[in-house]
């Protein structure tokens, strides 16, 4: 009986992921307002009009009224920067739409602390100073886990550390990039 019971759960499963992926798959390849990634200069983003009469609108519709502001907890990220470097922020454009637009940042703990002990918070400080000089909020990720991330003095402690993960082929088609910033 419990063979039984196993078994069928199993064959269950198995079914269930299998049709699970054939919709997925589906609705990826079918769905017609997200076929491929468009990559727009954020300078060239603005406020949609406000129309004021019922209407249809094909694909997304991000208008408000002029009347309606962001809220103070809203963020919208425009950009990542990935190391410590400068220059991604120093080429921050304007933004010309309502919203509170941040970067985000993306430090690897090997660049805090390239040498055991001496942590340093300097460059992502002025780099959070920089962004927010150009109106944007800043968003900070440390990481520390992947063999990627862990500063070169690690290794004497014979610590096991967590190896990349192999990357999804099927995630792959979905990746995009920071929007384009001119």
């Amino acid at each position: 009986m419990k063979k039984t019971i196993t078994l069928s759960l199993l064959l269950f499963s198995f079914l269930f992921l299998r049709a699970q992926d054939k919709l997925v798959n589906n609705i990826e390849s079918n769905y017609p307002y997200w076929d491929e990634y468009q990559k727009i200069a954020i300078s060239k983003i603005s406020n949609p009009k406000w129309i004021t009469k019922d209407s249809i609108v094909d694909g997304w519709d991000w208008s408000l009224p002029k009347s309606v502001e962001p809220s103070d907890n809203s963020n919208l990220c425009i950009a990542r920067s990935f190391d410590l470097d400068s220059k991604k922020i120093e080429q921050l454009p304007k933004v010309n739409f309502s919203g509170n637009p941040v970067i985000s940042h993306w430090v690897k703990w090997r660049d805090l602390e390239p040498k055991e002990g001496e942590i340093s918070f300097k460059p992502l400080i002025k780099n959070i100073k920089n962004a927010y000089k150009k109106g944007y909020g800043s968003i900070v990720r440390i990481h520390f886990s992947a063999t990627d991330f862990a500063p070169d003095w690690i290794k004497k402690y014979d610590i096991p550390i967590r190896k990349e993960h192999v990357e999804n082929p099927k995630k792959k088609k979905l990746r995009s990039r920071s929007p384009r910033i001119s």
